[in-house]
């Protein structure tokens, strides 16, 4: 079978699309604005569910390959946010490939959706898109295929729930997840953001370029805050023996006891956002995670303080620092390093992140990976 390239650009919409496998057909050489043809695709809106009256609706559009030599493997791809139209993935940083790719953002209101919002949570969101998938994979014909997850930033949360929707479904033919991958993933707590911003601050000095007040004042924070000090104990390989501590931080707006009476929200409640991703890695085998040095918004140094504080396959964390060797595409197969990559990983460095959904589908990563890019 032909691989295709899925893209989804978000979105539940108020009605369902009638009809089979031809309404979905694009028209290659009638979208405005693109003087070439953009050869075969398949797009439109696809129900959550199976019920007759279901106005939820995910939209998408599928590039086949024309590679002579691509299996049935299916690369879903999910932008992150929480909120940002997947469409950014298609145009900036994937695109048509020679893998099917399925592009898809949550939740309701984003892109193309034009439901209403009814979701809370990412097990919610996870359990609506397996219902979209079984229409999808029904629609165009690709049951039996095996796929692979991947996406960038708060996808951290959405492809593992997604990913453990999958195992928990328990059906090869319509869920068979093969792999996962997360190019700048939130994953963590203050571990992954405020504990290690001043140092980052202090190794970008020339780019940031703060006065020495300023300077001094994130020091004086990040010594007084407990920082320096977690650092130094938990940021090692192999790690410490965890679970770590909470990072000293202000308490998260949702565990303050007024916030959550103002709210009607069970008062001293512990609140707090998590992952599945271990079962994931665990189920799989097949995982990789990537950061780009250059992204200020998730990094480096705290998605590794997130990974060293988590146990898979009866082990924690990474027990050997995963930057020391670079990744010269196409030379290595084993993903480490890949320089001069920012929050969008695929749009920095193309040619790498190319790679790793090589890999991923080829069953390259036999663990878990991580590019310090």
């Amino acid at each position: 079978m032909i691989k295709v390239i899925i893209l989804l650009a978000a979105l539940f919409a108020a009605s369902i699309i009638g009809g089979g496998h031809p309404r979905l057909v694009v028209n290659g050489s009638a979208v405005p604005d693109i003087p070439s043809e953009i050869g075969e695709s398949y797009a439109g809106l696809l129900p959550i569910s199976q019920e007759h009256n279901e106005t939820r609706q995910l939209y998408f559009w599928s590039f086949p390959s024309d590679n002579v030599n691509a299996t049935d493997e299916i690369a879903i791809w999910i932008n992150g946010g929480p909120g940002c139209s997947s469409m950014t993935g298609l145009i900036h940083e994937n695109g048509p490939i020679l893998w099917q790719t399925v592009t898809q953002k949550q939740p309701v209101g984003v892109g193309f959706i034009q439901d209403t919002p009814d979701i809370s949570n990412e097990v919610e969101l996870s359990q609506q898109f397996v219902g979209f998938w079984k229409n999808f994979i029904t629609a165009l014909q690709l049951r039996e295929s095996e796929s692979v997850s991947h996406g960038e930033s708060y996808a951290g949360f959405y492809i593992p729930y997604v990913a453990d929707t999958f195992i928990e479904a328990k059906d090869n033919r319509d869920y068979n997840l093969k792999g996962v991958a997360i190019n700048d993933p939130i994953i963590g707590d203050a571990a992954q953001k405020d504990v290690i911003m001043s140092p980052l601050i202090d190794y970008w000095a020339k780019i940031f370029n703060f006065n020495e007040t300023f300077t001094e004042e994130l020091h004086s924070l990040h010594a007084s805050c407990g920082h320096e000090a977690y650092i130094s104990q938990y940021l090692k390989y192999p790690p410490p023996k965890g679970p770590f501590p909470i990072p000293p931080a202000p308490v998260p707006c949702f565990n303050r006891i007024d916030v959550q009476a103002a709210i009607n929200a069970p008062v001293g409640a512990v609140w707090q956002q998590c992952t599945i991703l271990d079962r994931v890695i665990e189920y799989t085998n097949n995982a990789i995670i990537g950061v780009g040095n250059l992204d200020y918004i998730l990094p480096t140094n705290g998605t590794l303080l997130a990974l060293q504080n988590m146990i898979w396959h009866g082990e924690q964390g990474i027990q050997s620092y995963p930057g020391d060797r670079h990744l010269l595409v196409p030379y290595h197969r084993e993903q480490i390093r890949v320089d001069y990559a920012e929050h969008q990983q695929p749009q920095y460095a193309p040619n790498s992140s190319y790679r790793v959904i090589e890999m991923l589908l080829d069953n390259g990563a036999t663990g878990l990976f991580l590019i310090g890019s």
